[in-house]
């Protein structure tokens, strides 16, 4: 049985990383975190800021790209198979259902700890100047494994 579910995690990575759709999502995670960096680096007002401001400031940015990226993808993962006609062909294998959304839950959790390794350059960028990173890496990590653990728990 565990033998189709990586496939199916499989199938999920190779949908993600071979489409126009999948790179889409990353080019636009780092275009607008780009733009957001820029403008709190360079711009008179908000380089004003303390550090600490212009770190709570990135990572609230890159939570919520991350939290928009994984739900998006993670309602394209069942409403696609139906849409493609291909869930029909994915319920009659001999993988049960809860199998199947642990499957492409399991991927969507892997692609919001991967959302969040993209938004780690930026991140240190932002807080260069500052004693901050560190820690606020380690918290904004922390939350990321506790928002996944939560979905987790709440789903079964």
């Amino acid at each position: 049985m565990m033998s189709f579910s990586k496939t199916l995690i499989k199938k999920e990575f190779g949908e993600l990383f071979f489409s126009v759709k999948g790179l889409f999502y990353f080019l636009a995670v780092s275009v607008i975190l780009s733009l957001f960096s820029i403008l709190l680096v360079t711009n008179t007002e908000l380089s004003l800021l303390d550090n600490a401001q212009a770190l709570y400031m990135i990572s609230g940015i890159v939570l919520a790209l991350m939290m928009l990226i994984s739900s998006v993808y993670g309602s394209d993962a069942i409403a696609g198979e139906r849409e493609r006609r291909t869930l029909e062909t994915l319920l009659i294998t001999p993988i049960d259902a809860k199998q199947i959304i642990l499957s492409k839950l399991a991927f969507s959790s892997f692609l919001y700890f991967l959302l969040f390794f993209i938004g780690l350059p930026y991140f240190v960028a932002v807080g260069s100047s500052g004693q901050n990173v560190v820690v606020g890496l380690v918290y904004l990590f922390l939350l990321v494994g506790c928002l996944v653990l939560f979905i987790h728990l709440l789903l079964f």
